[in-house]
């Protein structure tokens, strides 16, 4: 959900005694247009397996996902900033409006393979899914609201009562069954059916020839933080990109200096949706990322060691370019079982 502002674990500390110390495998839905964990996919950080009670907890993490009483001036959903056709992303802006039209400073991931991160934010704030929603409920320039306050809100509608029975036994409404069901849902946005995933699977006419050559000019220069198939290792990197004075990024949680200006890798999967680019949306397309990365000279000080160190020419940019685009997943993002579940 929505990152473009940092977050202490303080405040996630805070409400540790809402949620509960175990956790019930996370959901994944009725395999609308293929659905399960990819068979090529490591083993999930966050466990998901097929469940009844589980696909109930989901549909009612579905419907909060869009709900924007919400928040504070019920304008803003989740899905304000996280919209479906773009991976989950908020397509073309660098950072998003929250209520009253605030903005953070961050842009706004794209939201899949979540169950497989062992830390969420630009920042790694969060380390548990479970936790995660309560950073955009939260955020003044997000959503605003107080988790007692969204506990009320549910509670006025009598249509949650009824969905939080099917997924938790009774009507009860409390701030530990909102997070789960919110995590439910997240744990199910499960991305892997791209034209490079079925190449992987072993159809060889799945990449054309320029895409193959792609893969490895990538494999050459990139995967060493953008592993496959997830592509990310998840680590926080310096990537050479200008700081800016109003984040200094990971350091904000480790407080440990050589932190600065660090970031979490993202994930290259559905990259073609989800433009702009960088923890800040500075660069609008894929083409000034592949510029940046194939110029190490214009690299800012303090760089990550393994950041890349050759200059691509032009027909090399096309082809990798060519291969990052087969990682758009187009079976994800026209799955209508994550869409707004009352249109």
């Amino acid at each position: 959900m929505g990152m473009k502002a940092g977050y202490f674990f303080t405040a996630l500390i805070l409400i540790a005694g809402l949620i509960s110390c175990g956790k019930d495998e996370a959901v994944i839905p009725p395999p609308v247009s293929g659905g399960g964990a990819p068979s090529h996919f490591p083993a999930p950080v966050y466990p998901i397996s097929f469940s009844r009670v589980e696909n109930e907890k989901f549909e009612l993490g579905r419907k909060m996902f869009y709900d924007e009483n919400l928040s504070l001036d019920r304008t803003i959903s989740c899905s304000s900033c996280h919209k479906t056709i773009a991976a989950f992303s908020d397509p073309g802006r660098s950072t998003s409006p929250g209520v009253g039209g605030k903005t953070g400073v961050r842009n706004a991931p794209a939201l899949f393979n979540l169950a497989w991160k062992p830390s969420m934010m630009w920042d790694g704030g969060v380390v548990n899914l479970e936790f995660q929603p309560v950073a955009p409920l939260t955020d003044t320039n997000e959503m605003h609201m107080q988790i007692k306050d969204v506990v009320l809100r549910l509670q006025e509608n009598s249509e949650y009562s009824d969905l939080f029975k099917s997924a938790f036994g009774n009507f009860e409404i409390n701030s530990q069954r909102i997070l789960q069901a919110f995590a439910r849902f997240l744990s199910a946005l499960i991305s892997g059916s791209s034209a490079y995933d079925n190449y992987i699977l072993g159809n060889p006419n799945a990449l054309n020839s320029n895409e193959k050559k792609g893969l490895e000019i990538f494999r050459q220069n990139c995967s060493a933080c953008h592993t496959e198939p997830l592509f990310s290792d998840f680590t926080f990197r310096n990537n050479g990109i200008s700081a800016t004075a109003s984040d200094s990024g990971r350091v904000r949680i480790t407080l440990l200096p050589q932190d600065r200006n660090k970031f979490q890798v993202p994930s290259l999967r559905n990259v073609g949706f989800s433009a702009p680019y960088m923890h800040d949306g500075r660069f609008a397309s894929l083409d000034e990322v592949i510029n940046h990365y194939s110029s190490p000279q214009n690299f800012s000080a303090n760089a990550d060691e393994i950041m890349p160190q050759k200059e691509l020419s032009v027909q090399e940019k096309e082809q990798l370019k060519a291969f990052l685009l087969s990682l758009n997943d187009y079976q994800f993002v026209n799955n209508p079982g994550f869409a707004n579940p009352d249109y």
